[in-house]
Parts: structure tokens; C-alpha cells; sequence
């Protein structure tokens, strides 16, 4: 089973280094999830990096 069928939504690649505990919290005893805003927010400044398209 992946990590967004347990949890039911899409689950971003860093969450599971960054944001362990609260994948956990979010599995085991119903907390709620992160929203997509404060999921990319668990990334360090230092390491965005700006596109354009």
C-alpha cells in the first residue's frame, strides 16, 4: 500500500523525511492532514528554487 492510498491524498515526496511524524500522527490516531501550502512549507528556504515556465 503507498503512502497516499493509507492516507487517502497525495503525498509529497519530502513529507516523509520532513514531516515523518505527522504522516504517523496522521495515520495512527486520525489528526488531520496538512494543507498542500503548509506541506511545501516544510521545505528549508535554502532549498526552493524558483522556475519559470
Amino acid at each position: 500500500m503507498t503512502g497516499e492510498e493509507a492516507l487517502g491524498r497525495p503525498v509529497y515526496t519530502h513529507e516523509f523525511e520532513l514531516n515523518r511524524e505527522g504522516l504517523m500522527k496522521e495515520l495512527f490516531h486520525g489528526a488531520p492532514a496538512p494543507t498542500p501550502e503548509e506541506a511545501i512549507n516544510l521545505i528549508p528556504e535554502e532549498f526552493w528554487v524558483l522556475t519559470s515556465v
